[in-house]
This record gives structure tokens, sequence and C-alpha cells, in this order.
């Protein structure tokens, strides 16, 4: 806290400035330990709000396991091709179902009877006389559910693409559930070009709950032909199929609720004797892995603890003493350490609710051990022999661990009303004073300095008058002798 104007003693030959600082310096050292204990503080917070960080990441990791990677399967089909159908699973029981495809499910179709050279051309047909309608075409679709809407064309849009644009404004979707089941396309009928029909289709596979077809109809005499037999028109099929001898129908080719966790795509039919033979086997590499996840989580939060809680390196000084290594700023911190403690237990011990049946009853029985340097370690071997011998209970006991696991760690680092979080509002408000108490000290050694750079200045000035009179005294003195 040196001054900003420098000054010595004139008189006295005094080194005034190197005085007070001295004087200030020595004043001050409970200003330093305060704010050494303020910048431990912030330091403390930091690696607080980073463990949190890590935790929650650890909760991530979990509930990966949980609610995906101890569901995973592997499906192998006997029909290595996937010709017939193909199929993924997730917590689906392991063994075999074989599945045959007698029918895949098509959609319903229409396509006008004629065709137009310009999809801009009129359509032609007889207007509407009179009413709301006065001059317009009308058309009209049911579709296979049963739903009919009508479309009311201006002359200037009677035409292919007039008519197209107007059924497809109005199809069914998860925001239009009104709307038609169809939805509509120009196709070009010959090489050369100028051919143009129209072709309706359903949306969805399967047959609808009303028919298997739908109608359009028009104004009875327009260009294409629409409302007459020669309408080229395509009947909408179910899927028709069998697994394990179990004769299923569904409107999609996509099912997922035939066998549970279960999902098949049926691909091409074929008869009922050709059989794809699926097999479903726990996925042990994905398992696996998301157990290491955990491991390497649940060590990186255990690093960041060690790595600040212990004592730092010693050092030697100048004269080959040894100094002590400056402790980490978690160490002695019991909050902290609980929490460790308990974190490692949660995933290490029998977990509560675990069956009597289980053939494994901790995590420690799969692979999971505490190195001599407190980090957790999976031996991969041991944990993939459990899961081809009972990976039900495999599953059970992670999924209760991972359960009290994520259980204590949202009471640790839930924001606001964690642990730490508490721990963190008690060190900000305790840096709230301390920044209180420093700015207070501040204050009284900045009016010290100014004080003591006073007493010496008049010291000074009262010397140098005592100065001047004593020379005075020595002029008088040294006339009068002459």
């Amino acid at each position: 806290m040196a001054s900003a104007v420098s000054f010595s003693g004139l008189s006295t030959g005094l080194d005034t400035e190197s005085i007070v600082n001295a004087i200030i310096e020595a004043a001050s050292q409970p200003l330093v330990n305060l704010q050494k204990k303020k910048d431990k503080n912030t330091e403390r917070e930091t690696l607080l709000t980073s463990l949190r960080t890590q935790l929650n990441d650890l909760s991530s990791s979990i509930t990966t396991l949980r609610n995906s990677s101890l569901q995973a399967r592997t499906v192998t089909n006997s029909d290595t091709s996937n010709q017939y159908v193909s199929a993924t699973a997730t917590g689906t029981a392991t063994g075999t179902y074989d599945v045959s495809v007698q029918q895949l499910a098509t959609k319903a179709q229409l396509v006008s009877t004629n065709s137009v050279s310009d999809t801009s051309a009129s359509l032609g047909g007889t207007a509407i006389s009179g009413g709301d309608y006065d001059g317009m075409y009308k058309y009209s679709i049911t579709d296979t559910n049963g739903v009919t809407k009508d479309f009311y064309l201006s002359e200037a849009n009677n035409t292919l693409d007039g008519l197209k644009k107007a059924i497809n404004t109005d199809t069914y979707s998860s925001t239009n559930t009104s709307g038609l089941a169809v939805s509509a396309s120009i196709i070009q009928t010959a090489a050369t070009g100028g051919s143009y029909k129209l072709v309706l289709s359903a949306t969805d596979t399967g047959a609808g709950t009303a028919s298997s077809t739908f109608t359009l109809t028009g104004n009875g005499s327009d260009t294409l032909g629409i409302g007459t037999a020669a309408q080229t028109s395509s009947t909408a099929k179910n899927a028709q199929f069998t697994v394990n001898g179990v004769s299923m129908e569904r409107t999609s080719n996509t099912i997922s609720d035939a066998v549970e966790g279960m999902t098949f795509t049926l691909r091409s039919q074929d008869s009922p004797t050709t059989t794809s033979t699926l097999t479903v086997s726990t996925d042990t590499s994905t398992i696996t892995s998301a157990i290491q996840d955990l491991v390497d989580k649940f060590n990186a939060v255990y690093k960041t603890y060690k790595d600040n809680s212990g004592q730092g390196t010693p050092t030697t000084d100048a004269s080959g003493n040894t100094v002590p290594g400056e402790a980490g700023v978690l160490a002695g911190d019991s909050s902290i350490r609980s929490i460790i403690s308990n974190l490692r237990s949660a995933i290490m011990s029998m977990p509560s609710g675990l069956s009597g049946e289980s053939t494994y009853s901790s995590a420690v029985e799969l692979g999971l051990s505490t190195q001599t340097d407190g980090t957790l370690s999976l031996d991969k071997t041991k944990l993939q022999t459990a899961l081809t011998a009972d990976p039900n209970s495999v599953s059970q006991v992670f999924d209760l661990a991972g359960q009290a696991t994520q259980s204590y760690i949202n009471d640790v680092a839930s924001p606001g009303s964690g642990n730490i979080a508490r721990i963190i509002t008690s060190i900000d408000y305790q840096n709230l004073n301390l920044a209180k108490q420093i700015q207070s000290m501040t204050d009284r050694l900045a009016a010290q300095r100014t004080s003591l750079e006073s007493q010496y200045a008049r010291l000074e000035s009262v010397i140098g008058q005592m100065q001047a009179a004593q020379s005075s005294l020595s002029s008088i003195s040294t006339s009068s002798s002459s």
C-alpha cells in the first residue's frame, strides 16, 4: 500500500516514505489474511460448481443406462439379406421369433381415366348456376375412412394443377385431423410429353375404417373423365403375416405391437412356408459401454475431489528448508467427503428392492470394484459373463442402483435446494461479509497512512525550523566574536 506521493526527510535525513510503508505493511497483515480467505472461498465455489456439473453428467449417464442401454438387444435374422422382414428390439425377451409374410400393406390409389395435354388448361364441365358457388366447378372426394370433402374451383382454377393444389391444401395431418387421408399428384404418362393424369393416393397403407377404396366425383363431363367407370383404382390391402404360427393383420408394414419391445418391418411377401427366424439376444457390447461410461463419470467426480482435498507438494526455500505444500481448497471438507462416500455406496452396495430370486445382489458381483487410488474399475469379462448367464438380474441390479444414485445426486446437486447449492450460498454470504471487512480495513489503512504522512511532515517542519533557528544563532555568535 505505497503512498501516491513520494517524500523523504529533508531535515531529519530519515527515509520517511519507507518508514510509513513498513508501518502500513505490518498493519495490513490482517487485510492480506482476509483477502486470502476470500480468494480461497472463490476457488472453492468454482470447484463446487464444477463438481455439481460432473455429478449431473454422472446422472445423465445413469439415465442412458437405465432407460436405453440395459434394454438394448441384438436381432439376428436367418434371412441375412433381410429380404422378407427385418426387425429391431428393445427390452424384448431373448429367444427366437419365426415370421412369415403373406401380404404387404398397400395404399388405395385412383388414377383419372383421361389425360390432358396442359396442366393449366380448363377441365371443362358444367359450372354451378346460382347460389353461393355460382360460376364455380364442384369436385368431391370420399376417402377410405368415409370422410367426404367438396372442392369448388373458379373458372380460372378449374385446371389439373388447380384441382391438385386444392386437394393438397386439405390433406390429413397432425394439425389437420379433419382433412382427407388423400394426397394428389400429377404424372406424365407419355414419353414425348403432353399427357398428364391426376393420381390420388391414400396417405397411409391399409384399409380405412370405412372401405379400402376412395371415390372422386366431379361435374360429370370434364376432360379427365372423373366419375366414369373407366377410372383406374387400386384397393388398399392390410399386411398379413404370422409370428410363431399366430396369424396377424395390420394396416402398416411397420409392426410394433405384435411382440413387446420389438418392431418388425415387412419388406416383401412370400408363401407361408418361407419363414424368417429372428433371434433376439442381449446387446452386451452396448450395455458394457454404458456401464463403463458410468464408471468414467464417477471417476471424474472423484478426481476433482481428490486433486483438491490433499496437501500440496512440499517445496524448498532459499535456505534449503522444506516448506509444506498448500492444502487443497477442499481439504478437511467433511461435507464433500461425505458426498463422495455416499455416492460410491449408492453405486456399489446392495440396492433396495432387489428381487429375492435375483442371481446377483450388487454391482461388485458384476465386475465393479474400488481401486487403491479410490477410483472405480470395471471387469468387462466378468460383466459379460453375468449378462450371458442372467441378463435380467444384471439389469435389475444396475437399474435399482442407478435409481438410488440418481436420487442421491438430485438431493446433492439440485439448483437452489441441493447440498452443494446450500454450501455455495453460504460461501457467497461469507464473501459478502469479507468484502465489507476488506473495504473497511482498506479505508482505515488509507486514513492511517494519511495520518502518518502528516505527522512526519510536521516533524520535518519542526526540525527544519529548529535547524534554521540554530543556524541563525550560530551566525549571531560568530558576528559577536568578530
